[in-house]
């Protein structure tokens, strides 16, 4: 199980999220004409760890988490029960990955607008947090 996998496993799990969202969580991209409110997340970059001996057990992910809604205040709830849920977790599973820990790095805003009207459509706040986690050593 990747990384992406154990996170929207664990997200789904989380009934004060999918309160709010039901099962609108998905990888990359949000297929068009979603239902608001929902959650998009992605990898933003993976450090691979090494020893001398090769790949340590272990990397370290940017993971970015995007929250939208037909209002702000809606999408900044959102937000918060992921930082709730995320922000400190460590040596635990999450799916079937060994997340060692998980911080909150930083936040921010979005608006999306209609491109041909200008007008506004709907409210984002976005969140990287960092995660160290487990994976399989390869085999030769």
């Amino acid at each position: 199980m990747t990384l992406q996998q154990g996170i929207k496993t664990y997200l789904e799990s989380r009934t004060d999220i999918t309160t709010v969202v039901g099962n609108r969580i998905f990888p990359l991209i949000a297929p068009q004409d979603t239902t608001y409110p929902y959650i998009v997340f992605q990898k933003i970059s993976t450090n691979q760890q090494h020893d001398l001996g090769g790949s340590a057990g272990f990397n370290r992910a940017r993971m970015q988490f995007n929250c939208w809604s037909k209002t702000y205040l809606e999408a900044a709830e959102i937000s918060e029960k992921i930082r709730l849920n995320m922000d400190g977790f460590g040596s635990a599973f999450m799916g079937d990955v060994f997340v060692q820990s998980c911080l909150n790095l930083d936040d921010d805003d979005e608006l999306e607008e209609d491109s041909e009207t200008q007008e506004l459509t709907s409210y984002g706040v976005r969140s990287d947090y960092q995660y160290w986690y487990s994976v399989a050593l390869p085999t030769f």
